[in-house]
Formats: structure tokens, sequence, C-alpha cells
């Protein structure tokens, strides 16, 4: 056909450049095809998920670690925490305390702005404060009780006066506390019942989506005053199973998640994933009533201490992968943390001595000890029957505990029930958990015997730890103030009104060939301190991503499509070397006639 068109005849000449011409004719509409899609999906999209559905938009009310993950992004505030979650000036480039501890004045950065394009102002931070002790915001109440006014001198300056020295505002104040903007919350009444159904913040991302037990999505924030992320969006699935997320994320369907410990070896397997490890905040611990005999009695607790082994419980419960903890302050904490405390180490013999030194010994022979009175001494473990390593581990100490000699049940409840009894203090022995914040002075005080409706842990009672928390609190100088926690972790391992078991580590697996600069930081690449990590993360090649998401009902269907950017020079040379082609074949054409 071709040769008809010049005449019937065709040299081989022309032949090859005709062929080259129709190689060159597809190649360029592939590439015109791909540039359509890039016009249209032209993002990097990182996918994750988060354990639950949120509690709440509204940051004066939502309290949980995934309502905490949001905030972050959505929000920033005065300071951040960095890697060994030590504070750094953020929104607040610097600050500075009078010599008693009463005056801070702090300096804002200039160039922060809402998501609306709102300035950030020294206004925002003084309403905030203002507006949470005005409304009595119980969730940051203690944050600013002790502020007694807030000046802003000008627009960038704001100076914070207190009824004491408040030597813990820029290591929980300022990293913590969420900053509203004024402009939107100003005209709010009921700050407790507000949905905040469209949050603005002045973080690096922007809810622009959220649809109920499904997902969320945000958008990088183009104006955020540290720079755009390298990140397009976020998508974060709620609610995955563990098993459905990992299948997600070896199908690239996800590109990273909290792992439990028997997923390790199947990643450690896949070239296209990687574990990181990290320390947590979070520790498990079992709390006994003191004021139930012989709970009551500090040298029967001792003895309950010894008994337990709790490298065994590690390796059993969590396949190794967390650490016998002893102080109430976990390892993570590297300048909080007292790793000179009594530790307990494994002595069943040494807790059976204990016990027959205070009298309580097994007199008729039953194998169970009874006190001076003749009843059998009995102790029932409560604890949470949707939690598999909280039921294993009630049951591990419940035979410990048996093996010296003590009549143990189990009782597994919701966790409504539990935090019921355990308010009511209706309980013997329970095991619980808590997130220790980076200010010990939160967990610490939940050793008070402070009047109702508050409770000391334990319902334990001790008059020289009351008067040392107070006083750490007004001691400016952080190494003596270290002193002072140190000792009263001290006091806290020696009488014991919780016995720490584990600290576990944080298990995370990413994948290696979509997204690289994740930040390793206690609680984990995801944790709800972790902002550093969302400004660092970044694709791994020179491509761009190309995402096509359905919004169907029952999740989120994404398929991540890698293409590596054409430099616009290529195009420019295809068209030079088609223009070239056509006019040589052109002139042969001719030259035939």
């Amino acid at each position: 056909m071709f040769a008809e068109m010049i005449g019937g005849k065709m040299s081989n000449t022309i032949y090859r450049y005709v062929v080259l011409f129709l190689i060159l004719a597809l190649v360029l509409s592939e590439i015109s095809a791909t540039t359509m899609i890039v016009n249209a999906e032209d993002k990097n999209v990182l996918v994750i998920t988060v354990s639950e559905e949120i509690s709440s938009l509204n940051p004066m009310v939502g309290n949980s670690l995934v309502d905490w993950f949001i905030f972050n992004l959505i929000y920033d505030k005065l300071a951040i925490y960095d890697t060994e979650l030590k504070p750094h000036p953020w929104l607040a480039e610097s600050w500075e305390a009078s010599a008693n501890g009463t005056t801070w004045t702090i300096h804002l950065v200039r160039n922060a702005t809402w998501h609306d394009g709102q300035p950030f102002m020294a206004k925002d931070v003084k309403f905030t404060i203002e507006y949470i002790k005005e409304h009595e915001i119980a969730l940051w109440l203690d944050e600013v009780e002790d502020i007694e006014s807030v000046e802003t001198p000008d627009d960038y300056t704001v100076v914070i006066r207190t009824s004491r020295p408040m030597a813990y505002l820029d290591t929980y104040v300022l990293p913590r506390l969420p900053i509203l903007p004024e402009h939107i919350w100003k005209d709010i009444t009921d700050p407790e019942i507000y949905p905040n159904e469209n949050p603005v913040g002045n973080g690096p991302f922007k809810l622009v989506e959220y649809k109920s037990g499904e997902y969320l999505r945000f958008v990088a924030n183009e104006n955020y005053w540290r720079g755009k992320p390298h990140i397009d969006e976020i998508i974060a699935k709620i609610g995955l199973s563990t098993d459905t997320a990992f299948l997600e994320l070896k199908k690239g369907e996800l590109d990273i998640m909290v792992l439990t410990p028997e997923y390790v070896k199947e990643v450690e397997m896949d070239p296209n994933l990687k574990v990181i490890l990290t320390e947590d905040v979070y520790f498990d611990y079992i709390v006994l009533n003191t004021q139930r005999y012989p709970l009551s009695i500090k040298e029967f607790r001792q003895a309950l201490s010894y008994a337990i082994d709790k490298q065994e419980i590690i390796n059993r419960i969590l396949l190794g992968y967390g650490e016998p903890l002893y102080s109430v302050i976990p390892p993570a904490y590297k300048f909080w943390h007292n790793p000179n405390v009594t530790k307990y180490e494994y002595d069943p013999d040494k807790a059976k001595a204990i016990l027959d030194e205070l009298g309580l010994v097994d007199v008729d022979g039953d194998g169970i000890r009874e006190t001076p009175d003749g009843s059998d001494i009995e102790i029932e473990i409560l604890t949470l029957s949707i939690w598999p390593p909280y039921v294993r581990l009630a049951d591990m100490i419940s035979r410990y505990w048996s093996n010296i000699g003590l009549k143990v049940s189990i009782t597994a409840v919701e966790w409504g029930e539990e935090s019921r009894r355990l308010h009511d203090r209706d309980y013997d022995v329970a095991v619980w958990g808590y997130t220790v914040a980076p200010e010990p002075t939160q967990f610490l005080s939940l050793f008070t015997n402070n009047p109702p409706p508050y409770w000391s842990m334990g319902e334990w009672v001790n008059e020289t730890y009351n008067e040392l928390l107070e006083q750490q609190k007004t001691v400016m100088n952080i190494e003596e103030r270290r002193d002072i926690i140190y000792r009263l972790q001290e006091i806290l391992a020696e009488e014991l009104p919780i016995i720490p078991i584990w600290s576990a580590y944080v298990i995370e697996a990413y994948r290696v060939d979509r997204y690289t600069g994740w930040i390793p930081m206690p609680m984990g690449v995801l944790g709800i301190y972790n902002k550093l990590t969302w400004l660092s993360v970044k694709p791994v090649t020179q491509t761009k991503t190309f995402v096509t998401t359905s919004f169907v009902p029952g999740g989120v269907t994404t398929v991540p499509v890698e293409i590596p950017i054409v430099p616009d020079w290529v195009y420019a040379v295809i068209v030079v070397l088609i223009i070239v082609l056509i006019a040589m074949v052109g002139l042969i054409v001719m030259k035939k006639r």
C-alpha cells in the first residue's frame, strides 16, 4: 500500500524511514496519553491505617491516640518534641523565663498562617489560654490553671504570668497545647459539644474528607510556613484488622502500618518491606489495691513482684519485643527515666521467704497460705477480655502467684466495666496500662491522694511523695528538678502501688519501594508526637505516583502506579526528529518522481 502511495516504487531507505516514523509516532502517542494521566492525577498519595474511629475533630475534646495523631497533622504547637522527646521551638521561635519562673516571654514566628489564609499571631495564643480557663475545658485545664494573665505587647510576642513558678511550661504546655484560631472559635459558645467538622489549623496538612468508619483524606498545606510537605495527600483507612492491613501492605495498597510481633518474620523475608523498632512511652502494669489486706503491706507487694518472671512474660506474649520495666517512667524518656530504682528480679524463693517472715504461711497444708486469722489469701485479678495480651498476662501472673501459695482467680471484663471497678475501688489487682506524657508530672500526679472525683493509683497514700511532687513543679533548674523526679521513682519502686511489667517495642513495617525519609522516635513513626516524619517522608525515586482512588461503600480502593517523569527536553527532541524525518521522506519522494 505504501509503495502504491509513492508511485509503486519504494526503496529500502524510504521503507526504513517510514517504519522509524511509525515507531516514533506510536511512542509519542503513548507519551501523550501518559501526559494526560499526569495532568489528571499528578500527585504523591501516601496510604496508612489508623486503629479506630476518631472520637472528635475538636482538639478541645478529642483525646484518643487516633485523635491526637490527626491533630498532629492539622495543628502546629508552640514547641515540638525531637526524637528524644525533648522540646524545641516551633511556632514559638524562642522563649525565656524570668529568674523567679513566674513570667514567660514567648516570641512567635512571623510567617505562619491558618489554613484559611489568616495570619497566626499572638492574639490566637492569648485567646486559646483565656478560652480554656473561661469555659473550664476539662482536658486542658491542668495545663493553664496556674496562668494568671496573658499579654500581647505586639502581634508576635506573648507574655504569660503565672501564680507560681511553672517549671514545666516549656516541657509540657508549649509542645502539647493546641492553639485555636480566634477568628473562628470566638463565636463558639459551647466548645465541648462543638463538632469542628471542617477544622482550620495551621499544620502541614488539611483534612478535606472524612467518611466515618472508612477513611480520612488529607491534602498538603500549600502555604505551610515551613514549606509544603513532599507528599501531596495522606489517606488514612479506619479500623482495618491487622490481617487485612498486612495483606494490603504486601500488595502495595498500604505504605506503612503498626504490626504485632507474629508478623515480623514474614516482613523480614519480603524484600519490599522493612521493619522499624522503636521504644514506646506506653507501658503495662499491675495496679494493687493498697487499702485491702494483705495488699496493704508493702513487703507483701514486694513478694508479689519477686514472684513474677517478667522476661518470660515478654518472651511468651511479646515474642521478645519488649523489655522488663521497674520504674514508672519508661526508658524512652532518657532524661527523666531513673535506671537505678529497686529491681525485683525473678526470685520465687525470696518471695516465699518474705511471706513466711510476715507470718503468712500454709497452716493446714492445703497449698494455700493463710492470714493470721486462718483465712485463705485470695486475690482476684481483673483484666480486659477484649485484649488477648492482657488475658494471657493475667493467666501467667496467676500461675506465678499460685506457685508461692496464693489462691488466685481471674475475672475478664469489658473496658468500661474494668474502668468502673477501678474508679469505685472495687478490685484487688488489675491489669492496666498507660501512655506517659513527655512531662513526668502528668503521670506521677496519679499517685497523689487528691479528693474525689480524683483517685490515687492503687489507693496509695504517701505524704513524702506528695510534698516532693509539688516541690518539683516549681524548681526551675532542670537538673535539680530531675533529681526530685528520680527520687519520686525510687519511692514508687520501693512502695509498689503498681508493679510495672513491660515496655513493649513499637513494631512498624513500611514499603521500601514507595517512600523514604521515615523518622523513628518513641511511640513509632506513626506516633502522636512525630510531626517530623510528615515533613521528611518523600518518594523513593524521581517518579510521580499516580493514584486511582475509588471512594466506594466499604472503604477506599487505591491503585498506585509509578511512572518516570519525562523531562521537557525529551518531547522537544522527539518533535524535531519527526519534523526532520518528514522532510527527508518528502525529499526522497520528490527525487523519485
